[in-house]
Parts: structure tokens; C-alpha cells; sequence
């Protein structure tokens, strides 16, 4: 039954099981072997301008998110399917996120078509950032790609690979650069989940670059959690706009590949609700911190996140 919307963004029956088997492979059209996309920093969050339909706007990179997500003040007319509840960082009920689908996204000249996304609630970040946020781009929007994420010169960088999970061309910001650190992940339900250590204790973190901030699970090992030095509370705010107390201050050092980080930016917070999500423990995210150790690298073939060193090898 449709709740409210236009016929245009209703899938007929037939339709909706070829593009959940084909949506990013039928559906995606992508003339190019690499695509530069320019990013503005709002605050510590990294913004593109995209296409959905008819609107044009701001939309936040999020691997934190597995697909495309609309704030609802925008797209209140778009055919609504059946609620959920989603789940957060903070481990509380945001609110019912709700399915439609969209005719175009297009980002420069990547254009996905006939894509379901997710609506709900962004006000929150909008009131945060006094900028106008139409959504979120997740993983499965960037998943049929290498990601390179250049903080130094603020650009988001999509190349084709192949089988193997080699580009035709080697990057200009990459030529003559060995990584700095290299770490294989896994990808569960969209996300992306990095292999990590605190204190000896062998972890699982999502990488989110929609995350102002790490988080570990409240639910973490002790002996891991005892590395975290509290400096305040705050409040969390999550999708939908739903609120929880929690403990900021800095984890003393994490390991992710080879390498080791001092004194990250962290939370703790209950990530019980994640967990589910992806069928096994998460003990925390990893956020924008990570994003300024160098140029990222995410390579969904072969599965390998890596770090290079800036141009000039200043950090920002």
C-alpha cells in the first residue's frame, strides 16, 4: 500500500528483485576509469554535492551508513515501504527509518539508477553544522570502486578496478609512495569492519568516516577500556536525533594494521545494537582521527584499507 509519494518512485513488483540482485552492477553507470570529487570540510565532516531526482545539495561521505540515506525534510512526497527501528552508536531507538526509492543519484558522472534508500531524521546535524544536509552516501554507493580520501587537498577519489583489484592508472598523489600502514578488513552487511588491538586485546572496529569522533563499546574488554582516560561528558547524537549521555576523552593507543595511534579522540558508548546489526561483537568506530594520518586508500576488492603519506608529509 503506498503511504504517500509519487507513482514515478514505485517500483513495480518484478522490478524490485531485479534491482535488489543487480543494484550496483545493471544499475550504476560510471564512464570513467578515475572521477576526482571535490570535499568541503564542515566541521570534521566530509561533504559532496550530489544529485537525487530533482535536488541537488549536500551530501555527507559515510561508511558508517551501508547505503544511501535521505534526511525525510526533503523527501516527505517520496513512496514510503515498511518501518524499522534503527540502531546507533549511542545503542538507542532513533526513531523509525524508513524505504523509498529514488530514480537518479549522481555525483558528477557516477549515476545510479532506480536506487532504494533509507529516509529518516538529520535535522540534528543540519542544527550542528548550520548547513543544509540533503543525506548520506554509504558503502554501497562507493563499493563498486577503489576510494582514495585526500584530506590534504580535500578531494574524494573513485577509480574503476578490475578482477584483481587493480587500477588501469596510478594516482598522481600516490606515484613513488610506499604506504605508511596497510590493514585488511572485513565487509559484513555493508560495513567495514577493521581488525585492531588495545592493550593486547584483539578488536573489531567499523571504520566510519561519517564519525566527528572514535568511539569504544562500553561493552569492550576491561583491560581495553582501562586504556581510555576520561576528560568530560557530552552527548551523543545519533540518526534521528536521538540523545544519550556519554564519556569523551582520548584512548591512550590502538593498533590498526602495523602501526600504532596515541591518544585518540573517543567516546565510550554502548554499541550492543551495531553488533547485532552485523552478527558479531563491534567494539567500537573509528572515525575522522584516522582520516588525517594520510591519504586513505580503500581497496573493496581486495579488501585492503591503506595509508599514504601526504604530499609534502605534513598531517593536518
Amino acid at each position: 500500500m503506498r503511504l504517500r509519494g509519487e507513482a514515478s518512485n514505485v517500483p513495480s513488483p518484478n522490478e524490485t528483485r531485479a534491482l535488489d540482485l543487480h543494484l550496483y552492477g545493471n544499475y550504476i553507470k560510471a564512464d570513467f576509469e578515475t572521477l576526482i570529487i571535490p570535499i568541503k570540510r564542515i566541521n570534521r565532516l566530509l561533504v559532496v554535492e550530489a544529485r537525487v531526482d530533482s535536488l541537488v545539495g549536500n551530501f555527507i561521505i559515510d561508511t558508517g551508513a551501508p547505503g544511501l540515506v535521505l534526511n525525510n525534510t526533503y523527501f516527505r512526497k517520496y513512496w514510503i515501504s515498511s518501518d524499522y527501528i534503527a540502531s546507533n552508536a549511542a545503542s538507542t531507538s532513533s526513531g523509525p527509518v524508513r524505504n523509498t526509492w529514488v530514480n537518479e543519484l549522481e555525483v558528477k558522472e557516477l549515476r545510479l539508477e532506480q536506487l532504494k534508500a533509507r529516509l529518516t531524521e538529520l535535522g540534528h546535524i543540519e542544527n550542528q553544522t548550520n548547513t543544509r544536509i540533503l543525506g548520506l552516501l554509504g558503502v554501497s554507493i562507493l563499493k563498486s570502486f577503489t576510494v582514495t580520501i585526500d584530506l590534504q587537498q580535500n578531494i574524494l577519489i573513485l577509480q574503476r578496478t578490475d578482477k584483481a583489484g587493480q587500477s588501469k592508472h596510478e594516482l598522481e598523489n600516490l606515484k613513488g609512495k610506499a604506504p605508511l600502514n596497510k590493514s585488511v578488513f572485513k565487509l559484513v552487511n555493508n560495513s567495514i569492519l577493521l581488525p585492531t588491538h588495545i592493550a593486547g586485546k584483539k578488536l573489531l572496529f567499523c571504520l566510519d568516516t561519517g564519525a566527528e569522533t572514535n568511539v569504544i563499546s562500553s561493552t569492550a574488554p576491561q583491560k581495553a577500556l582501562a586504556t581510555f582516560r576520561v576528560a568530560r561528558r557530552s552527548v551523543l547524537l545519533g540518526t534521528g536525533g536521538a540523545s544519550v549521555e556519554v564519556l569523551a576523552g582520548k584512548l591512550e593507543k590502538i593498533t590498526v594494521g602495523h602501526v600504532t595511534y596515541y591518544n585518540m579522540n573517543t567516546i565510550v558508548s554502548n554499541l550492543e545494537g551495531l553488533g547485532q546489526a552485523y552478527g558479531e561483537s563491534i567494539h567500537g568506530m573509528i572515525g575522522f582521527d584516522l582520516l588525517t594520518k594520510g591519504i586513505i586508500s580503500i581497496n573493496f576488492v581486495k579488501k585492503e584499507l591503506s595509508i599514504y603519506p601526504y604530499t609534502n608529509s605534513t598531517d593536518e
